[in-house]
């Protein structure tokens, strides 16, 4: 059974934040991918699905 990274509590502040880190506007590479990672456990993605898709 693939594991499922915990889903974090967020705000819809912390929600829009990750979204603008995520889409890469002025945001150092590092921080563009962790928001992408946040996002996806978010979505309920499962660890190794995150993974592949980096």
């Amino acid at each position: 059974m693939p594991r499922v990274a915990k889903t974090p509590e967020y705000t819809a502040e912390i929600l829009e934040t990750l979204r603008d880190w995520a889409s890469g506007n002025a945001a150092k590479a590092r921080l563009v991918e962790r928001a992408k990672i946040i996002l996806k456990s978010i979505n309920g993605q499962t660890d190794a699905s995150i993974a592949q898709d980096l």
